[in-house]
């Protein structure tokens, strides 16, 4: 059954994570992005976000997660001035895919002092979208086409969902549902070679190989992979490891939920800029949100 949470509450859980890590919370900022997608952040998964980094630790992020009712992010952030329309091909992404291929639900995220920052998008869970039909949009990266032979080395063929990042430019494609071993350490060796990115420790190694899923990040710069990131489900925040940062460890320890669900996402990000963890603790879990991740395990068996 799908539960909702009232705007008040989703504020004050923002809030008092903000003040958790003494970040300043832009008040009227935050509120009317939330007024303006009161729809989505009542209905759907709500989750707050933070990442390691002397520059990343001073931003804390929240989001939605698919939404399924009626509201088109885009036009509504251009509409209640939360992002002005641009002529970039990243502006014209989201409605081409639409106009193309099926879509069971959105998500936006948002920043506490910047506003506004992506749009999510997620095809239907029992059918990710090809990825070389993706890339013959002319909205689309460039450098989804040119690296459709590496992903393809490694089973990664379709798209379960991506993310535009308006601020930076950006493109996240995620991939899940994959075969057991997929992200074994050594094929993690060899794609972090192939992608140019240094090899991670065998720590990091370890982490990645415990993903429910991997996305990567694109631009309409380069035709580089810009980064690859390996989320982690956990069905608390005590089972988020101790050794990712102070700050994680600080946020996992303290920031609220909803409800007896409290659970969390950890990822392990490799660049060739350096890596880095992030945490996502779900303040609002939605139980259908499982199937929109296509996970093949339960959060309590992948924390196994």
């Amino acid at each position: 059954m799908t539960k909702s949470v009232e705007l008040n509450d989703v504020y004050s859980a923002i809030e008092q994570s903000a003040q958790l890590l003494d970040l300043p919370l832009e008040a009227d900022k935050v509120k009317g992005a939330l007024a303006a997608f009161e729809p989505a952040f009542t209905n759907a998964s709500v989750a707050l976000r933070i990442a390691t980094g002397e520059r990343r630790e001073k931003l804390m992020g929240y989001r939605y997660i698919k939404y399924t009712g009626d509201l088109d992010p885009y036009e509504t952030a251009v509409s209640e001035g939360l992002l002005k329309r641009g002529d970039h091909a990243a502006d014209r992404l989201f409605h081409d895919v639409k106009e193309r291929f099926p879509i069971e639900g959105t998500g936006g995220d948002f920043e506490i002092a910047a506003g506004f920052q992506k749009i999510w998008v997620f095809f239907p869970s029992s059918r990710p979208q090809p990825l070389d039909e993706l890339s013959k949009l002319e909205s689309m990266p460039r450098a989804v086409a040119d690296n459709l032979e590496l992903l393809a080395r490694y089973g990664l063929h379709s798209a379960s969902l991506f993310a535009v990042d308006y601020t930076s430019h950006t493109l996240n494609i995620y991939f899940d549902g994959l075969p057991d071993g997929t992200f074994a350490p050594e094929r993690v060796r060899e794609l972090t070679r192939e992608l140019g990115i240094p090899e991670p420790s065998e720590y990091e190694l370890e982490l990645c190989a415990k993903a429910f899923a991997v996305y990567f990040t694109f631009s309409w710069e380069t035709s580089k992979i810009d980064r690859a990131c390996f989320p982690v489900l956990v069905p608390n925040p005590e089972l988020v490891p101790t050794d990712l940062g102070p700050t994680i460890t600080k946020f996992a320890a303290g920031v609220p939920f909803a409800g007896d669900d409290r659970k969390c996402i950890y990822a392990t990000t490799l660049s060739a800029r350096g890596n880095y963890y992030k945490l996502e603790p779900f303040y609002h879990w939605q139980p259908a949100i499982v199937n929109a991740m296509h996970l093949a395990k339960s959060p309590d068996e992948h924390s196994a």
